[in-house]
């Protein structure tokens, strides 16, 4: 466990060039920016965990309807 947050930092850093974990920025508009921080609030998350979820939704919303990044459709044209 880290003691201070520059440890945390160091840490972060250190996985970051080992390619374990990736620096996202994003730049939002104020009101969006805001939404997020009241969501994240009122769900006693970070952004981080936010950002995991959506995904995790997603993956699943894409699992139940049989779709996937990536995934070909061919249409029948007879």
């Amino acid at each position: 466990m880290d003691k201070t947050a520059t440890q945390r930092q160091q840490r972060y850093r250190e996985q970051i060039a080992k390619g374990e974990k990736k620096r996202l920025q994003v730049v939002l508009d104020r009101e969006e920016a805001d939404k997020l921080d009241n969501i994240c609030a009122a769900e006693g998350i970070s952004k981080t965990e936010f950002i995991k979820q959506a995904i995790a939704q997603h993956n699943l919303k894409n699992k139940l309807n049989n779709k996937g990044f990536g995934a070909c459709t061919t249409t029948n044209t007879k």
